[in-house]
C-alpha cells in the first residue's frame, strides 16, 4: 500500500514505522509484477517532458521515496562503489563525499 503522503510503501496492516523488506511487502500483493511497475514508477528517474521547466518538480518526489535507502548500509556501499567506478572511469582525480557518519544501518 502506498502512504496518502506518496513517499512510503507498507504493507496493508503493519506498522508505519518500522522498516519491512521490500520482499516481505511484496507477498501481500496479489500480483508481484504490478508491485515491482510501482515501485520502478517510484523511483527510476527517466528523462522529463521536452517542454517541463521544472524537471525537479518531477525527480524531488522519487528523491524522497529513497532518501532512506542511502543510510542502509547494503545500499550505501553498493552505490558507493558505483560512484566510485564512474569517476575512476571519467578520470577524476579529487572527489569529497560528504555523509553524516553514525547514520548507517544494518538489518542484522
Amino acid at each position: 500500500m502506498l502512504s496518502k503522503n506518496g513517499k512510503d510503501i507498507f504493507a496493508e496492516g503493519e506498522s508505519h514505522d518500522s522498516y519491512l523488506k521490500v520482499q516481505k511487502i511484496r507477498q501481500y500483493y496479489s500480483n508481484g509484477d504490478k508491485f515491482d511497475k510501482l515501485l520502478e514508477d517510484k523511483i527510476r528517474l527517466a528523462m522529463p517532458e521536452p517542454e517541463s521547466r521544472n524537471i525537479w518538480k518531477q525527480f524531488q518526489p522519487k528523491f524522497d521515496v529513497t532518501f532512506n535507502l542511502y543510510n542502509y548500509d547494503v545500499f550505501f556501499e553498493k552505490i558507493l562503489y558505483r560512484v566510485c567506478k564512474g569517476y575512476l572511469k571519467e578520470m577524476v582525480t579529487i572527489v569529497e563525499f560528504r555523509h553524516i557518519f553514525g547514520c548507517l544501518k544494518n538489518d542484522a
